[in-house]
């Protein structure tokens, strides 16, 4: 197997987390539970055949896509195959960085997997066509950070009020309502959840729900022996009936299955 995670070099970093490439991933299991993580990610398959996200009650049921996709922030887990023999590169764009490089409120596809080709049209094929014929890992991820560059050009702007945000939310900072953070920052209440909305893609009461979630799993993986009480009070829930329900609304399961059929991967569970 081929993995390459490469860090952006400025002005992209303040937008992107990271860019993946790798080539030759071959899992024991054909399928993955991805659980929702506040993340908007670009997919490009380098490989012919399409891959699939699973219906999550029926697995017979299935919706295809070939050369590229975005994924949505979601607040609930998808079913999707687990990469067997797949080359491919993954965009991961920090909260509210993904925005320079859409012409439409980030909202539109909150909760779900667009075509990328239905997005950026023949600019996409374009791109993806010059990263297949690229010789090396290096080659292939400097052609999309140029192009991610020439995409979000003269848009590469962040708003110090989104960044203020989404930081309070992920630093689980307590006592503090939405209301009076949209007051902090200086906007009426109404507008900053548009805003936020807009350039995040989820309303930041859901985007503060998955933020405590994500920092539960993160305590989980750390700790062990778990102390369920201690996880529940640090991550902010009322008690521990609480973090249990919010846990499976977000995972399907109650943290204890998680915690004992957790893979290899942060926020992903395989299917076999």
């Amino acid at each position: 197997m081929i993995f390459k995670l490469h860090i952006p070099k400025p002005p992209l970093i303040q937008f992107i987390e990271n860019i993946v490439y790798y080539s030759g991933f071959n899992p024991p299991h054909s399928k993955e539970r991805l659980l929702p993580d506040g993340a908007i990610e670009l997919v490009i398959n380098l490989e012919e055949g399409p891959k699939h996200i699973y219906d999550n009650e029926d697995h017979g049921k299935r919706t295809a896509y070939c050369k590229g996709w975005i994924s949505g922030i979601r607040k609930e887990y998808i079913t999707i195959d687990s990469g067997q023999n797949s080359s491919m590169m993954v965009v991961r764009f920090r909260d509210g960085g993904a925005a320079p490089f859409f012409k439409f409120p980030l909202n539109e596809i909150s909760y779900r997997v667009v075509e990328m080709q239905d997005i950026w049209s023949s600019q996409f094929d374009s791109i993806r066509d010059k990263i297949i014929e690229a010789q090396t890992p290096e080659a292939r991820i400097a052609i999309l950070e140029m192009a991610m560059l020439q995409i979000g050009k003269n848009r590469l702007e962040i708003n110090p009020c989104i960044e203020y945000a989404v930081n309070h939310f992920r630093n689980l900072s307590n006592g503090a309502t939405i209301r009076s953070l949209s007051d902090k920052i200086g906007y009426s209440h109404k507008h900053f959840i548009h805003l936020f909305e807009n350039q995040v893609g989820v309303s930041p009461k859901v985007f503060s729900r998955i933020s405590k979630f994500q920092r539960a799993l993160g305590m989980l993986e750390r700790n062990e022996p778990v102390n369920w009480p201690q996880i529940a009070h640090d991550c902010g829930y009322y008690d521990q009936a609480h973090f249990i329900n919010e846990f499976r609304r977000f995972s399907g399961i109650n943290p204890s299955a998680y915690f004992e059929n957790r893979g290899e991967y942060f926020n992903y569970l395989p299917i076999y």
